[in-house]
This record gives structure tokens, C-alpha cells and sequence, in this order.
């Protein structure tokens, strides 16, 4: 009897341990359609070159590792007046990324620290962390969710067809041209500030582009002949006065056609920006609309230029919304259009898709119809063949994007070895010829750049930081500025982040000229920093210079100091 009771009392008590530890999914109140699993991986290689993971009882991935990004990937941002340059370890950045082909997914899944999981399931099925809720040893809740019907809707008479398909023609092809075996579209993503404020931070929405890109790849992987393979190679953020430059808005909307053709302009007249990339594609958190009757047509998600790439007509608009991943088949279908891609059914000038059915259910139709909707048709197929083996497609089988930091000078250093602060300067604000490295207050004691600004952009002589490349030297006599940060080589992150962070990118805000103090925190990555705390002579090891702002672990004593404070 009391070997029974202690065995009772014992089961009791682990079945309060799991009431109390496990997440009350009757507290959880989800939407209709969201569901909470606890991912894990099955099977991994050492190299991590591929993963099995599973989600459900009924859905597990094969995972392979993806990549769209070069070594060197441009953020663009602005602040007022000012264009900032960031550039960004693209290999870091996706370490993390994963496709499966055969169920059209794309995730980032990180095990640092616990198993987590983001991104895109399938046609409609996504997938995030939840991080309101305790992990399970190392397993996090996750949050599995549907998102509506995104199907591009046929609209018979509308005025999308003719938008979505305007072009300017061009010569034919060259009969017998030699087919390359890949192309190479270069593309610059541009988010304006309506969809950039549904993000909480610049990290998370540069996570969401990068698992978009390769969610879009993954639909290209149907394309033969040559394969395509689309290379993300700069996300420029804008603000919500760049509105009118890029957009014809009317009644708080924007009207697609003349927003493509201002954007297009946009580009044109500014070379600098945009020259070398061979698609420029804005997505958009607006409304756009084209004009029926008296009212607006509210169904269009995008617009481009047929056979666009590489020439004046080569940008597209999409709209997306946070969280949903619905760019994904915008974005796939207009970058058909400009590869070369009408609509399914249809002809226009030199490029025809005739012979593959308008309501075939594939990508360039204006219908969605099981997995033929992640497959472009053979005609998008041939289309796109005979653009990247004409002339005016030339872009696409040549790599026109340059690092701006030439890794082959240096084969053996780090871009801190060869180049001096005043250069990081002119390449974190291009437009600013005036700028170069002041020294601190501190003398050059510092393991950032402050930059100098004119009186011209901010009312009076200032100074903006820009991050210190790799093994720059914090000072004269100690120490480099080395980063072994998971996804940022170039621009360190000086700011706490949540466990729930993957991804971090600096904003590279101002940061005020206060007195720092050796606090030390860990991030996501387990780098360890200091971050700005009130004034106090007690605290252990030296303090940081008023002028020098959050610095980094980057010298064996920063890392000892670190150690002690954790």
C-alpha cells in the first residue's frame, strides 16, 4: 500500500509538473487556422548542408541549404537628408537558410540557444516562433498559421491585363543564340515606409526579405534551360516623405500604372543607386488600384514591365503585408514579367505565351490551382529562355554588381587591414563627399567611425557613426575591431536583443554622448556588449569614453572583463 501511494503521489506530481511547464493552449486563444507545434529536427549533417525536420505528425521537411545573397550585401537607409550605407556578410546572414523544393518552403532554422523555425511551409502555411511562452528544454512553441487566399484573380475587361503587361519593344532574339546553363537576375529590394512600420525592427524585416528572395527562388527552380537563380543584392529601406517620388497616390491609394511609371523615372535619373542592379523591385504596404468606372479597382497585388530586366523599364511593384509572405507569388509573377513572361494565354509584341492555357492554374495566370501554382508553364519557360539570350538580356548572364570592399586584394586580411576609416566613412554615406573619420574626444580610441557631416545636412557641423569593418584597429596601440557575429560581420549589433532574435542588424541611430559603463549583456548570437547604463565609478573594469557609445567585446581583456559581469 505504500509502495502504491508514493507511486500515485509520484505520477501526481509529475502530471502538476507538466500542467505548470506546458503551454495552456486553451489560454493561447488563436485565430482560426493557427495551430501550436513543437518543431524538431530529425536528422542533420555535420556540415549542416541539409536537414530533416519535422513539424507535425503529418508534415516533415527535407531541408537543404539555400543561398541567395552575395559575400557582400547592401542595406540602404536614410535619416532626413542623409543616404547610409551598411554592408553586410551575406554568407553570415544565411547561414541559417533552408529550402525544400518539393513543398515549396523556405525557413530560417537556428539551434543556438534552442530550436527555431520561421518563414514559409507552403502555398498558404506559415510558420514563426512564439515566444511568449517558456521553451521545453530546448524546444520553443511554434505558431503554425494559414493566410487567405492570395490568388490573382481574373478580371475580364478590367485594366490590369494591359497595365500589368505594357512594355516597350525591342528587336528579336538572335535565332541559334547559345543557351548559357544559368541566369543571374541581380536584384535590388526596395520596402517603403508604409510596410517597413509593420515590422518592429529594420533586423526583422531584412530577415523577412531574405526568406522571401528565397521562398521566390525556390518557384524558379521549375525554370530549365538556363536555370535562374535570383541574387539578392541590396534592400533599401525608404521613409514616408520618398512617397511621392515613387508613387501616384490619390484618396490615400496608390494607382498602379502611374506609380510604375514614376518609380521607373526614379530609378532612371538616379544612376548612382541604381545602375548596377538588373531588377529593382518595390514592395509596398499601400493599396494599389487602377481606375473602373467611377470607382477603383482595390484586387491588383502588382505590376511590371514586360521583358523589362536590364534596360529602362526594369522595376516592378508589389504589395505584401507582414507576417504573410503574399510577396512571395506577387513578387515571383511580376519578376516573370520582367524575365519575359506574359500572362499565360496571351501575347504581346515579341514575347507570346499562346500556347499555354490562360487558367492553367501556373504563376503567370490569374489563377491558383494546387502545386501547379508554385510552377511557371513552359511558355514563361521559353519566354524567359529567349530574353536571357538576346541582347538586351546580356545582364542577366554577367555579374554587374561589384563589392565595394575587393576581397581579392586581400586574400588573406580582413577588410580592416586595408581600409583606412576615412574610406569606411565615404562608403557608409556615398553622398556626403565632405565626410571623413574625426577623431574622438578620446583620441582615436574608439572601435566605430564618427563621421563627419557638413553644415549643409543638418543645420550645423555634426557627426554620424558608421561600424568599423573587421580587424579595423580600435586604436593606435590595442586591440581590433573583430565581429564573430552569426549573420554581421560589418555593422555590429550595439543594441539588446530578446532570446527571440535571430537576426541583428544595427539601425545605426545616433547614439547620445552619455557616459558608458561596463554592463555587460549577451545577445542572440551569445556575443557579449556593453550597453549604456547610468553613471557608477564602482563598477568593474575600465569605463568607456563619453564619446566612444556601446562597444563590443573585440580584446581579450573586453572578453575577460565580460565574463565577469554575465
Amino acid at each position: 500500500m505504500e509502495q502504491l501511494f508514493w507511486r500515485k503521489s509520484f505520477i501526481w506530481y509529475v502530471s502538476g509538473l507538466i500542467c505548470v511547464f506546458a503551454p495552456n493552449t486553451e489560454s493561447l486563444k488563436l485565430p482560426y487556422g493557427h495551430s501550436l507545434v513543437f518543431p524538431h529536427v530529425i536528422h542533420s549533417r555535420s556540415d549542416n548542408i541539409s536537414k530533416t525536420l519535422k513539424i507535425t505528425k503529418t508534415l516533415t521537411l527535407n531541408l537543404e541549404k539555400s543561398s541567395v545573397l552575395d559575400k557582400e550585401l547592401l542595406l540602404r537607409t536614410y535619416e532626413g537628408p542623409l543616404m547610409r550605407h551598411t554592408y553586410i556578410d551575406g554568407e553570415m546572414l544565411e547561414e541559417d537558410l533552408y529550402h525544400e523544393s518539393q513543398k515549396f518552403a523556405s525557413v530560417m532554422v537556428s539551434e543556438e540557444n534552442g530550436l527555431k523555425v520561421e518563414g514559409v511551409l507552403g502555398p498558404k502555411l506559415r510558420i514563426k516562433p512564439w515566444f511568449q511562452d517558456s521553451a521545453v528544454g530546448k524546444t520553443f512553441p511554434h505558431i503554425v498559421y494559414e493566410i487567405e487566399d492570395d490568388t490573382i484573380h481574373e478580371r475580364k475587361g478590367g485594366s490590369w491585363d494591359k497595365m500589368a503587361m505594357h512594355f516597350t519593344p525591342r528587336e528579336s532574339y538572335p535565332q541559334g543564340a547559345e543557351v548559357p546553363k544559368a541566369g543571374y537576375p541581380e536584384i535590388l529590394i526596395a520596402v517603403d515606409n508604409t510596410l517597413r512600420v509593420e515590422f518592429h525592427s529594420e533586423e526583422e524585416l531584412l530577415k523577412y526579405v531574405i526568406i522571401l528572395v528565397n521562398s521566390m527562388n525556390v518557384r524558379y527552380l521549375t525554370i530549365s534551360k538556363p536555370s535562374v537563380q535570383l541574387k539578392l543584392r541590396a534592400i533599401e529601406i525608404f521613409n514616408a516623405k520618398d512617397d511621392y517620388s515613387l508613387f501616384y497616390i490619390v484618396d490615400d491609394v496608390a494607382v498602379a500604372y502611374p506609380s510604375l511609371e514614376k518609380l521607373r523615372d526614379y530609378v532612371y535619373y538616379n544612376p548612382s543607386k541604381y545602375s548596377e542592379y538588373d531588377l529593382v523591385f518595390l514592395f509596398t504596404g499601400k493599396d494599389l488600384v487602377s481606375r473602373r468606372g467611377r470607382g477603383w479597382e482595390r484586387s491588383i497585388q502588382g505590376i511590371a514591365f514586360i521583358g523589362g530586366a536590364c534596360g529602362y523599364e526594369k522595376v516592378a511593384l508589389g504589395e505584401d503585408r507582414a507576417g504573410t509572405h503574399k510577396g512571395v507569388r506577387v513578387g515571383a509573377h511580376e519578376i516573370g514579367h520582367l524575365l519575359g513572361c506574359p500572362h499565360d494565354g496571351y501575347a504581346y509584341g515579341r514575347f507570346s505565351s499562346e500556347g499555354c492555357q490562360k487558367n492553367g492554374g501556373f504563376i503567370m495566370s490569374y489563377v491558383e490551382r494546387d502545386s501547379q501554382s508554385m510552377k511557371f508553364s513552359k511558355c514563361c519557360n521559353e519566354m524567359i529562355r529567349k530574353m536571357v539570350i538576346s541582347p538586351e538580356g546580356k545582364c542577366l548572364r554577367e555579374k554587374n554588381v561589384r563589392r565595394k570592399i575587393e576581397k581579392s586584394r586581400f586574400p588573406k586580411k580582413l577588410p580592416g587591414d586595408v581600409v583606412n576609416r576615412d574610406k569606411i566613412c565615404k562608403l557608409a554615406f556615398p553622398d556626403v563627399p565632405e565626410t571623413h573619420f574625426m577623431v574622438g574626444s578620446n583620441g582615436d580610441a574608439q572601435c566605430h567611425a564618427r563621421c563627419f557631416m557638413p553644415e549643409r545636412l543638418f543645420g550645423s557641423d555634426t557627426f554620424r557613426y558608421a561600424f568599423l569593418f573587421d580587424n579595423s584597429p580600435c586604436n593606435a596601440s590595442e586591440g581590433r575591431q573583430t565581429r564573430p557575429v552569426k549573420g554581421l560581420r560589418s555593422a555590429a549589433p550595439f543594441i539588446e536583443t530578446l532570446p527571440s532574435v535571430q537576426l541583428v542588424v544595427s539601425t545605426l541611430s545616433d547614439h547620445r554622448d552619455i557616459q558608458y559603463t561596463h554592463n555587460i549583456y549577451t545577445n542572440a548570437f551569445g556575443v557579449r556588449y556593453i550597453r549604456p547604463a547610468e553613471m557608477s565609478s564602482s563598477t568593474t573594469g575600465a569605463a568607456v569614453s563619453a564619446s566612444a557609445g556601446p562597444v563590443e567585446c573585440g580584446t581579450q581583456k573586453c572578453w575577460e572583463a565580460a565574463g565577469k559581469h554575465r
